[in-house]
C-alpha cells in the first residue's frame, strides 16, 4: 500500500509540494464489506476476546481538503496527505464499524487519499488514517491504524483521476483489495505483546462523495522531485502483491 509505505517515509516529506486547493471540501469515501479474519483483544466492537471473522464492516473516511497538507498530481496518480509525521495538517479522520461496534481514528500521526487512474495497469484507490504512533525509550510502542485499498486491473474503476471525484463501485472478482485494521501495544522490556486487535477485509464496495467546493490543479512545483524521490519505494509493495504496514 503506497500510502502506509509513505507514511513510514515521512522523513522524503520535504521534497513534496505543498499546494492549497482553491476552495475547501470534505471528501467522503466509504469502504463496504466482510473481515476476512480478525480478533479484538481488548473490546473496541464489542466483547473482549471477541472473534470479528466474518462480521460485516465499514470504513468511512473524512478528508478535509484545506490548506496545511501536502497535495501531488503526477498525470495519473493525485494524493493529499499529512500529519505530524511530515510536519503538516493531517487531512483525514475515519470511523470503523466492525458488527455493532464503531471506533473513530482522528486525525494527527499520519492521514491520506490517493488515487490512481490506470498509469500503471490498473485503476487503484487508498484511505489509510494512522492516528497515532508512540514509541518509548525501551523499546516499548503503541500505534493504531486503519487502511484500505482496492485495485482494478480491468481499468474500469476510474473515470476522474482525482481523489475527490465522486464515485461508486463494486468490486469484481478480477479486482484487489488491502484492508486492515491494526491496533497494537508492544512491551519493550518484556518482549511481548500488551495487547493486538486486528481485522483483515474483504472489501464488497467502495463510494467517494464530496461537499463544498472542488479543489481545483494548482502548481504542484516540487511535486515531481519528491515522487521522483520516492517512486521506488512506493510501488515496490505493488509488485509483490503485499499489505504494507508500519
Amino acid at each position: 500500500m503506497r500510502l502506509l509505505n509513505l507514511a513510514a517515509g515521512a522523513a522524503f516529506a520535504g521534497a513534496l509540494a505543498v499546494a492549497a486547493p482553491a476552495s475547501a471540501a470534505i471528501i467522503t469515501t466509504t469502504f463496504e464489506g466482510t473481515i476476512a479474519y480478525g480478533f479484538d483483544q481488548t473490546g473496541l466492537f464489542g466483547a473482549p476476546g471477541q472473534e470479528l471473522t466474518g462480521l460485516r464492516f465499514k470504513s468511512v473516511y473524512t478528508t478535509n481538503d484545506t490548506p496545511g497538507s501536502i497535495h501531488g498530481d503526477d498525470g495519473s496518480l493525485t494524493t493529499v496527505q499529512g500529519g505530524t509525521s511530515y510536519g503538516s495538517v493531517d487531512p483525514v479522520t475515519a470511523f470503523l464499524t466492525i458488527g455493532s461496534g464503531t471506533i473513530f481514528l482522528g486525525g494527527d500521526y499520519y492521514g491520506g487519499a490517493e488515487r490512481d487512474d490506470g498509469e500503471y495497469g490498473y485503476d487503484e484507490i487508498e484511505n489509510v488514517a494512522f492516528p497515532y504512533l508512540n514509541q518509548f525509550g525501551d523499546g516499548s510502542y503503541t500505534y493504531r491504524d486503519v487502511a484500505n485499498d482496492v485495485i482494478s486491473h480491468a481499468g474500469n474503476m476510474v473515470s476522474d483521476r482525482h481523489y475527490g471525484a465522486p464515485l461508486v463501485y463494486t468490486l469484481t472478482g478480477d479486482d484487489q483489495d488491502y484492508g486492515e485494521f491494526d491496533d497494537i501495544s508492544w512491551d519493550g522490556t518484556d518482549q511481548g505483546v500488551v495487547y493486538f486487535n486486528y481485522a483483515h477485509f474483504s472489501t464488497e464496495t467502495v463510494t467517494v462523495s464530496t461537499s463544498g467546493g472542488v479543489p481545483e490543479p494548482a502548481t504542484w512545483g516540487l511535486m515531481l522531485i519528491g515522487f521522483g524521490g520516492l517512486g521506488l519505494a512506493l510501488r515496490r509493495r505493488r509488485g509483490a502483491g503485499a499489505l504494507g504496514t508500519i
